[in-house]
């Protein structure tokens, strides 16, 4: 009897992560001015913990999807194991935010002017 009121906990949860994933929309940017991505770089580098890291966001007009790029390597660190972090720009009840790809994290991009794609 308690493993099936956990199995049915279990299946409504998995619906119901489901279909909060499915109210939002695939987003681009509004504005593309470098003042505008070095602002997102810096709150997306601040949301993941990933201080210093660039944004790589060459087709944001077109594309939803973004890379935060570790730093590059040095003189006294040639070798960076750290790897690129893939994020997807989303819409949903008129604000902005990314989705982690690794860990389906939202992290909240207050004042980023996007649309739906």
């Amino acid at each position: 009897m308690i493993r099936s009121f956990a199995l049915s906990f279990a299946v409504l949860g998995a619906v119901g992560c489901q279909h909060a994933a499915e109210n939002h929309e695939p987003a681009i940017l509004s504005d593309e001015s470098s003042e505008m991505l070095d602002a997102i770089e810096e709150q997306l580098s601040i949301a993941t913990n990933k201080r210093g890291w660039r944004l790589d966001a060459a087709e944001t007009s077109t594309s939803s999807l973004m890379t935060l790029r570790p730093p590059k390597p040095n003189p006294l660190n040639t070798n960076n194991p750290d790897r690129p972090l893939m994020l997807k720009l989303r819409h949903r009840a008129g604000e902005c935010f990314a989705i982690r790809a690794d860990t389906s994290e939202e992290i909240p991009l207050p004042d980023v002017p996007c649309k739906p794609a």
